[in-house]
């Protein structure tokens, strides 16, 4: 992590970076049944949460005539997917973890296709006027409009198969404003 904060200055930056591996045995993605009970090390892999590297650098600036800029950048590299099939190549109905061929299909051996970007960016301007102090706000996400994709077809031998999709999640929607405004007296 890097920090350049002074108390008289016009800005702060701030800057982390972090290397790191998450994993685990967990049967949670398999609902309960392994892949081969003579082999538990079979269900130890990657967790959907691990994210190797990932940093994100932050600044805020005081601009002329008191507006305040704030802007904060993120980048995270690819993280596992949890692998489905509908595959039942042994016509056992428990819905195994087996390719068409019997092959064992690695727990999260998926990772989404490309990394997480994004930049998101703030304005604020404050206003006196006698006893009221007024403050207006734009905040712009994902200010380059980066195509983040939080989704993936993760049924292996579908059409759908590693491709992206949408995802409702805020932090992977294209460009937003938002304005803003406070009072206070």
């Amino acid at each position: 992590a890097f920090t350049r904060r002074r108390v008289n200055s016009w800005f702060q930056v701030d800057a982390t970076y972090t290397l790191s591996w998450a994993e685990g045995h967990t049967n949670a993605n398999r609902f309960g049944t392994v892949n081969n009970p003579f082999d538990p090390e079979d269900e130890y892999s990657y967790l959907t949460t691990d994210q190797r590297h990932r940093g994100s650098i932050n600044g805020v600036a005081v601009l002329p005539w008191n507006i305040t800029a704030s802007a904060i950048f993120f980048a995270g590299s690819p993280k596992p997917l949890n692998i489905t099939t509908n595959q039942d190549p042994f016509r056992s109905g428990t819905g195994r973890w087996l390719g068409t061929g019997g092959n064992v299909l690695p727990k999260n051996g998926e990772r989404m296709l490309k990394s997480d970007y994004k930049l998101d960016l703030g304005l604020v301007k404050s206003f006196r006027i006698r006893q009221v102090q007024l403050q207006g706000r734009l905040d712009v996400f994902n200010a380059l409009n980066t195509e983040n994709w939080g989704s993936y077809g993760t049924t292996f031998g579908t059409s759908t198969y590693l491709k992206a999709g949408t995802s409702t999640n805020l932090f992977y929607q294209p460009r937003q404003f938002q304005f803003g405004a406070r009072m206070t007296f």
